[in-house]
């Protein structure tokens, strides 16, 4: 019976043990068959991945060719020792720490020995030697000791990353803008700029480190293509410095500068400096673009083109001004600066007369006004440029149907109150005079570089063919100059050269009468005044009225200094509307082919930076004597250049 027990256990347990085998079987199967490939796919999920590998951005060259923001290549390099054959590892170690040690001497050749020695014991595959090593460093490093054997060999872990960076630092910092924002150059031509990412695989390692492995399926970025852009180093240059001298010497609460060229609409320069909480200047708001305020003066032009037009008025009428106050309606009273009698309209607009100019728009216009208003929307006054860069402010010129329209509206929008524009459409409209009347769109891109050749070029664009008759054009010439030879600005005329514009000086917040006096000062005009070549307009915005705060003293020689700087160059000038060939290597622009006639400039009245960098990139050795700006330089401008022929400048 016994037995039979025996051998009846026996059986049960065999059955058991076939069920058991089968059950697991059968799981086995379904893991295989059925569950494995999502199991796979998890493990991989988890330990191997695609990650996203951003492409370089393309760079922002100047007209001429040089670097005003760049992506430079970093490189991280880590080491993976347990790759490495034990040999070679040991052969090798000493010979690579005292290479590491030349390189990064933070760490002695013993420590980069102990450390590397370790992460092989601790079989870490992802040791960091560098987070941040340039071009140069990396080209270097790989053929180091063991990393010459390459990733699968020697270890070498090398993961590329860019940094922007601004070759030129503050200058035009604002314009240039910011990466991750809509702001300046790097906002409105991102599109350009930014190219295609592309994706690595890469597997996790200890520590939570991914490091990269190679697969078929990885895609490559698309670099980004290089823009250049309209603006001019030398004339930013000159321009910038200019206007920070200015801010500095009137504590001004903000600075803005922008130069146009006449033909095209290109934008060569643009500064704009902020008072800080240091009491120091900064590009940190875009002033030319973003702050509109009442014109002042500056609008008179547009005052008189619109009656000239309408034929109100001729320039050699006569306005009577009185002991320079007049009462208009209501009981208003408007001012002027100085008493001037009864004076021609020229004189007027010389002069800077309110009440010469109010007078007459009041009598043009009082019965229509809106004519008057038609005339300043035909000149495209009230109208946004629509520029690339975002954030532009559309200008203020109210309608005769407004609420808030009254008698006085005629008379203070013909001296620039109740008008409210940004420096940049001020200019625009300015820049349409010069041009005999043609209005042109801002324009800051030159071209799109793909790899080295171009793939835009961009031309002007015409916002009006015509602001007014050429007979009006020819007669706001005349009154611009007339500005500058018997004005508000004679002051600032030079024997160099002519140019012509108009002052404007304009009281802020004047409806507040007993808030502290504030001021806005500026200049608008063109050179050289026959054949007007660059446009600009300087703002000035609070001086410190203790100090000055006409637009004759504080903005005018501004744009004297710039005008100065460009006037300089005109001996040797860089022809802006020709393509530099370049070569770009790891993001480095090649040789530039500029024109050079070997002249002699003439740098009298510059500051010394901006001296110096005409004199030493046309070959000169120069000699500095003194300081301040040049007052006296040793070889005659106009004059050929000897192969490195020295040049003494004295400065006061």
């Amino acid at each position: 019976m016994s037995d039979k027990k025996s051998i009846l256990k026996l059986y049960f347990i065999a059955a058991f043990l076939m069920l058991f085998g089968l059950a697991i079987t059968i799981k086995l199967a379904i893991i295989q068959f059925v569950e494995g490939e999502q199991l796979i796919t998890n493990v991989s999920e988890k330990n191997i991945k695609f990650f996203t590998v951003d492409p370089i951005r393309g760079n922002i060259y100047t007209s001429n060719g040089l670097l005003l923001a760049t992506s430079l290549p970093k490189y991280e390099v880590r080491f993976d020792p347990i790759t490495v054959d034990s040999l070679l590892f040991f052969n090798k170690i000493d010979s690579l720490s005292q290479q590491l040690m030349n390189l990064y001497p933070n760490k002695t050749d013993k420590q980069w020995r102990k450390e590397l020695i370790n992460a092989r014991k601790n079989k870490s595959r992802y040791y960091l030697i560098s987070k941040k090593s340039s071009y140069q460093d990396f080209q270097k490093i790989k053929d180091f000791p063991i990393f010459s054997q390459g990733q699968y060999k020697g270890g070498l872990i090398v993961i590329k990353r860019s940094d922007r960076e601004m070759p030129f630092g503050k200058m035009a910092e604002r314009t240039i803008g910011q990466l991750g924002t809509n702001v300046g150059l790097e906002g409105a031509y991102n599109h350009f700029l930014s190219g295609e990412p592309g994706n690595q695989l890469k597997q996790k390692v200890t520590g939570n480190v991914w490091r990269p492995i190679e697969n078929t399926q990885s895609i490559l970025p698309v670099n980004g293509q290089d823009i250049v852009v309209t603006i001019d180093a030398v004339i930013q240059d000159f321009t910038h410095n200019a206007l920070l001298e200015t801010v500095e010497k009137y504590k001004a609460d903000y600075g803005c500068a922008i130069v146009m060229e006449v033909e095209t609409g290109k934008i060569r320069a643009i500064s704009n400096l902020s008072k800080t909480k240091y009491d120091t200047y900064a590009e940190n708001f875009n002033h030319a673009i973003h702050s509109r305020t009442e014109v002042g003066s500056t609008f008179k032009l547009a005052s008189l083109i619109a009656m000239l037009e309408d034929g109100c008025v001729d320039l050699s009428d006569e306005v009577q001004t009185g002991n320079g106050s007049f009462v208009f309606y209501d009981g208003k009273e408007m001012k002027d600066t100085k008493e001037n009698g009864l004076i021609t309209v020229q004189r007027a607009f010389e002069v800077s007369s309110n009440i010469g100019i109010a007078k007459i728009v009041d009598d043009c216009y009082k019965s229509q006004p809106s004519n008057f208003i038609d005339r300043l929307y035909a000149m495209n006054l009230d109208q946004e440029l629509k520029l690339d860069l975002l954030g532009e402010l559309p200008p203020k010129i109210r309608k005769t149907s407004d609420k808030s329209w009254s008698k006085l509206s005629l008379p203070w929008m013909a001296t620039g109150y109740e008008v409210e524009m940004t420096p940049i459409q001020i200019l625009t409209f300015y820049n349409a005079v010069a041009n005999n009347g043609e209005m042109l769109k801002p324009l800051f891109l030159e071209s799109v570089v793909k790899q080295g050749n171009m793939v835009i070029n961009t031309t002007k664009e015409v916002l009006n063919p015509s602001i007014s008759s050429i007979q009006t054009i020819k007669k706001a010439h005349q009154l611009l100059l007339g500005v500058v030879e018997n004005g508000t600005t004679e002051n600032q005329k030079t024997s160099k050269y002519k140019f012509a514009g108009k002052t404007g000086t304009i009281r802020l917040n004047y409806w507040k009468e007993d808030q502290y006096k504030e001021y806005q000062a500026s200049f608008v005009g063109y050179y050289p005044a026959e054949n007007p070549k660059y446009s600009c307009i300087v703002v000035v915005n609070k001086p410190d009225p203790l100090l000055g705060y006409y637009g004759s003293i504080v903005a005018t020689p501004v744009f004297r200094k710039i005008m100065d700087g460009i006037h300089s160059l005109t001996p040797f000038s860089i022809p802006n509307d020709t393509i530099i060939n370049t070569v770009f290597v790891e993001n480095k622009v090649g040789p530039i082919d500029i024109k050079n006639e070997n002249i002699i400039p003439d740098v009298i009245g510059l500051p010394a930076m901006d001296a110096l960098y005409l004199l030493e990139n046309i070959g000169l050795e120069v000699e500095v004597v003194g300081k301040g700006s040049v007052v006296k330089q040793s070889l005659k401008p106009g004059t050929k250049i000897i192969e490195s022929e020295k040049i003494i400048v004295e400065l006061i």
